[in-house]
């Protein structure tokens, strides 16, 4: 395959830089108990967005999801969280467009021609 340097620009600016994707490690008091969590920069300003939509606290969002996580690890409890979370929003979008008259997955990049 060869690359210009056309693709190759596209390439490098597509590329997340290694600080935007080195884990953050936060710390939290769950039951008492302090634990701590280590996710990447845009995995926390989802939960931090869900948290918002929910109107609750950061930590009470992390608390919950602890709660249900039974004996998954907490970092990865909080990331399939926040992936359910976005695929019910997509998975309403969808239906709500489906509704009022539109193709089931009108609107979305991957489906456009």
């Amino acid at each position: 395959m060869t690359l210009d340097h056309n693709t190759t620009s596209q390439i490098s600016a597509a590329t997340p830089s290694p600080r935007a994707t080195r884990p953050v490690k936060r710390s939290f008091s769950i039951r008492g108990h302090r634990t701590s969590i280590s996710l990447e920069h845009a995995f926390w300003e989802a939960l931090n967005d869900i948290a918002s939509l929910k109107r609750i606290s950061l930590a009470q969002l992390v608390a919950a999801i602890d709660e249900t996580r039974g004996t998954a690890g907490l970092s990865g409890s909080v990331r399939i969280h926040i992936l359910d979370h976005y695929r019910q929003r997509a998975t309403l979008v969808a239906v709500e467009r489906f509704a009022s008259g539109g193709a089931p997955g009108a609107g979305f990049p991957d489906n456009e021609t």
